[in-house]
């Protein structure tokens, strides 16, 4: 069940009209070491940004490694070494919040999703429950600890996205 219905409506209302669009990107994740960084199950497990753990799993990518590392290394204790993989992912569904036309439909402004608040961040999961509603497979938005975007992938059905791995090593920082 969506975190806010309220909210979620007036976010679906405001974007119903948005098409969304088919994009390929490079992307970074980092993981702990032992874990796949392609497996989304820890999503189900802690909320994130852009998604809400009790309904839709997510996979958190950066557009590039040092935005990915910062991501990571927030709310961390001692996350290093960890594995890191860059991934070309071709998104079918694609919302992308970083497109200003697309961001001025919402019902609040980006900068209200990403202050560092409890209320910001629930904006940003109903965000994410309209966007999973409205049929989006990913969402692209800015980051909070980096220059890059942010490119949430939901884990909606087996083909809402293509991933190619490009590369894998483990880093100490």
């Amino acid at each position: 069940m969506p975190l806010n219905r309220v909210g979620v409506r007036l976010v679906i209302q405001a974007l119903r009209d948005v098409r969304f669009v088919t994009r390929t990107f490079e992307v970074w994740r980092l993981a702990r070491l032992g874990y796949e960084p392609r497996d989304p199950s820890g999503s189900r497990r802690t909320p994130g940004r852009w998604h809400n753990h009790g309904t839709t799993a997510a996979l958190y990518t950066s557009l590039d490694f040092q935005t990915a590392k910062a991501e990571y290394r927030f709310r961390k204790v001692d996350p290093f070494p960890a594995t890191a993989v860059q991934l070309r992912v071709t998104v079918d569904h694609l919302l992308d919040l970083t497109d200003r036309a697309i961001a001025s439909y919402l019902p609040f402004s980006l900068a209200r999703c990403l202050a560092d608040t409890r209320v910001s961040f629930l904006r940003g999961v109903v965000m994410g429950d309209a966007a999973v509603t409205l049929g989006a497979s990913g969402l692209l938005a800015p980051c909070m600890r980096g220059p890059a975007a942010c490119l949430c992938l939901y884990v909606i059905h087996e083909h809402a996205y293509h991933i190619t791995e490009l590369q894998r090593f483990t880093t100490t920082e």
